[in-house]
This record gives structure tokens, sequence and C-alpha cells, in this order.
């Protein structure tokens, strides 16, 4: 999963938490990540370090979010000029979530947000 932007991107300090959403998959019990099968509990503050695949441009690991909720049935972390363009499968769910104040993060022109910490609030579909 690559996060990436066409700019030279900086850090930016959550002042207050910030609300977002996030594209995961349920299975039977289970909320998990698609990519890397990370496993979701709701209410759980999450942390994890910003790793850079290049020159601060794309962001190879992180908690990727959404700013907005998706207007479309399809999105692919893999970004291009089209916003709203991804893959759904019949498992995923949109979550509601939120980036604590104090957290690390960073936004792309595209509305996509990585994080070092994140709690899920609840399922939105």
């Amino acid at each position: 999963m690559c996060w990436k932007s066409n700019n030279f991107i900086s850090p930016k300090i959550a002042t207050n938490d910030i609300e977002v959403y996030k594209i995961l998959r349920v299975v039977d019990e289970y909320i998990i990540s698609p990519c890397f099968e990370f496993y979701w509990k709701l209410g759980i503050q999450y942390e994890t370090n910003i790793c850079f695949k290049d020159e601060k441009r794309i962001i190879r690991e992180g908690f990727h979010s959404l700013k907005e909720y998706p207007k479309s049935n399809s999105y692919s972390w893999y970004t291009t000029n089209y916003k709203n363009l991804f893959i759904k499968y019949l498992d995923d769910r949109i979550f509601k979530a939120v980036i604590p104040e104090g957290s690390i993060y960073y936004e792309n022109e595209y509305g996509e947000i990585v994080s070092n910490k994140l709690k899920l609030l609840y399922g939105c579909n």
C-alpha cells in the first residue's frame, strides 16, 4: 500500500482530534486492514511509525485514512489523479475513526491522510 503526493510533504501535528474515514475488511467478527492484515478493535487507540518509500513524497507504512466519506464504491490506496477510484470487495466497510490530538500526520492533495495514531469509532455501513 502506497500513499503518494505530487509535492514534497511536511509533517503536521494534530492540534485537535481529526475525524476521518477508514476502509477495512470485515470477516466474521474481525476488522482487518486489507493490505497488511492488521487486526483492529473499536475504541482502541493504535500507534505505529510512518515509513517513507522515497524522499517524503511516498509513504509506505502508517495508518491510512480519508478526510471525507468515499463518494464511490471503488477506491485504490495507490493514488491516481482520481480521488474516488477504489476496488470494493463485498466484505469492505467504511469506519469512522479519529486521529487523536498530538498525532503526527501527513495529508496529500487527494484527501488521503497517513497518521501515526488512529482509533476506530464505529462502522458507517
